[in-house]
């Protein structure tokens, strides 16, 4: 007895029931719900064909044809899907369209395939709602409700402000899926939102209510309700254009998940690809979580790329950045026996009459050896610069970098004090390393100011010119004239030495700086695109050598590749 109905159990199921249901959970759980209805269709019609007549269980192929013509109801194809739902019932009288599945073009198709003309089912349009009601839910709000909508589109739902209403929230249930509340925004005379397209992608009925809220959070008016939410048809297609914002157009279909090229995060197309996951390339992990493909798998991190940003994504910080700037340099000038022998030798000044020559400390004069006084800065030396400036790190805005240049206006050559003849050139090329960190959030994408530090050393020389500093005359190439009559010749060597009546010379000189030097700097650069800006910036040198502090205003143009 046992072994009898063991064997008619076995017979029930059909040999090729396995793959008839594999075929048919492929098109229903996932081409219908991403809207694919020729995809879905091809396979069912595949998965009759296998059953044949006598390959699947009597109910499993009633199912195929239910779900067959529910798929032909959606692609718009109504005539062939009542004729799919009475091959089903010829198959099973009794089989019928799953409730999940069913709106009232797909309930009008049934029952046209059963000979019937029953009424859509009744939660769409309920004919005996009470006249009271209705006024209450429409006078709430100002609201139109939106009746039907296209697949896998964005649904746009507005309503107009209400005085004493500080927040609005649509809560709306998408078919056959749970409720889900979208805080509404801000858009001219009322507020607005859009239901996604991952909320669209399926035909059916999509409930909706919208509810105001006090400052306090005391609701204060609504559109609907819970109990009797508006109702939006979403169809493959819809006669007219779709709903849209005030004044605005209908929002565009957004691309089915198999049309997305990978990495690209468009409408119906973003990256959702969690932490852990596997990745192969920018723009596929969730962005919303803070994650990026790296080494292969979703982590939290930045994506690293050459994106400007005109998608309206947060453009990726360049690489590579290349400078142009001028450079102004000011020295830090004061104190006395700035034209004396000592000063001459430290080589921190160094002293010039009109002819250009090399004023002489070394020779017997007057006391008077030069002093600075006034303001503590001197203009100086002029620097033309060019910088490359690498990104090292994904997560931080340190960049590595080097400047070559260029510097100008320094002063003559000094000259030995014993032979006249010339010692010391100005050093005028300009070698530079720094390293530069940028501050803030999105420090080398956003626009407008981008502040910064630097660290930095190199070789280069600073010279300022500080001009009218009164000395007391020497005696150098004066041995005829009325000049001659100031200096004599006190050691026999046939050149005047000693002043014999001091008089008074102004003299340039100059502070002179380097040639190595150590920097700390800051600025900002106003950024005018994500990759490129002026910038300015300001930077205090210790030179060593002949040592003293310099200044220097820094303005340029920063370009990122």
């Amino acid at each position: 007895m046992l072994a009898s109905l063991a064997l008619s159990g076995v017979a029930l199921a059909g040999p090729k029931d396995s793959a008839a249901q594999k075929l048919d959970k492929q098109a229903m759980d996932d081409d219908y719900l991403n809207v694919r209805f020729d995809k879905a269709q091809e396979k069912l019609e595949k998965a009759i064909k296998e059953c044949g007549d006598s390959g699947c269980d009597t109910k499993l192929k009633a199912q195929l044809h239910m779900h067959l013509g529910i798929i032909l109801v959606n692609a718009g194809k109504k005539d062939d899907a009542t004729k799919a739902f009475a091959a089903g019932l010829k198959v099973d009288p009794n089989a019928t369209p799953e409730k999940d599945f069913t709106s009232p073009d797909v309930q009008k198709a049934f029952d046209a395939a059963k000979g019937g003309a029953k009424a859509p089912p009744p939660e769409k349009d309920p004919p005996t709602k009470p006249e009271k009601e209705e006024r209450e839910v429409a006078s709430d709000l100002k609201h139109e409700p939106v009746t039907e909508a296209p697949a896998n589109t964005p649904l746009p739902i507005y309503v107009a402000a209400e005085s004493g209403a500080a927040k609005f929230v649509v809560n709306y249930k998408p078919f056959g899926a749970d409720w889900v509340k979208l805080e509404m925004k801000k858009m001219g005379r009322g507020y607005g939102a859009e239901i996604p397209c991952k909320d669209t992608n399926t035909t059916g009925v999509l409930k909706y209510y919208i509810v105001a809220q006090d400052a306090g959070g005391d609701v204060t008016g609504s559109a609907g309700s819970k109990k009797q939410p508006y109702e939006v048809q979403v169809k493959s297609k819809i006669s007219g254009d779709g709903p849209s914002f005030p004044g605005k157009d209908p929002p565009k279909a957004c691309k089915s998940k198999d049309a997305c090229p990978p990495g690209i995060n468009e409408p119906g197309c973003e990256s959702s690809v969690g932490f852990g996951s596997k990745c192969t390339g920018p723009g596929q992990c969730s962005k919303a979580d803070g994650l990026a493909c790296i080494e292969g798998t979703c982590q939290v991190g930045t994506e690293d790329g050459d994106g400007d940003g005109d998608g309206g994504d947060t453009p990726r910080p360049k690489k590579n950045w290349l400078s142009l700037s001028l450079s102004l340099d000011e020295a830090i000038v004061s104190g006395g026996e700035v034209c004396s022998v000592s000063s001459y030798e430290s080589g921190t000044y160094a002293c010039f009459k009109d002819s250009g020559r090399m004023y002489d400390p070394s020779k017997p004069r007057g006391s008077n050896r030069g002093t600075v006084s006034g303001p503590p800065f001197a203009l100086g030396t002029v620097r033309v610069l060019v910088g490359f400036d690498r990104l090292i790190s994904k997560t931080t805005p340190l960049l590595l970098g080097v400047r070559l240049g260029y510097a100008f206006n320094g002063g003559p050559a000094t000259q030995d004090l014993k032979t006249g003849a010339e010692d010391k050139k100005f050093f005028a090329p300009h070698a530079e390393v720094r390293a530069t960190y940028y501050i803030g959030k999105d420090a080398l994408t956003k626009l407008g100011p981008r502040p910064f530090v630097y660290l930095a050393g190199g070789a280069a020389q600073v010279d300022a010119k500080v001009t009218g500093i009164p000395v007391s005359n020497d005696c150098s190439a004066k041995t005829s004239g009325s000049a001659a009559a100031s200096c004599k010749d006190t050691n026999g060597d046939g050149k005047p030495d000693s002043v014999d009546k001091p008089t008074g010379v102004s003299v340039d000189a100059y502070r002179k700086m380097g040639t190595m030097f150590v920097a700390v700097g800051g600025g900002m650069v106003y950024a005018v695109s994500p990759k490129s800006g002026v910038s300015l910036d300001l930077k205090i040198s210790n030179f060593f050598g002949s040592s003293g502090l310099a200044v220097s205003q820094t303005l340029g143009y920063v370009s990122g590749f």
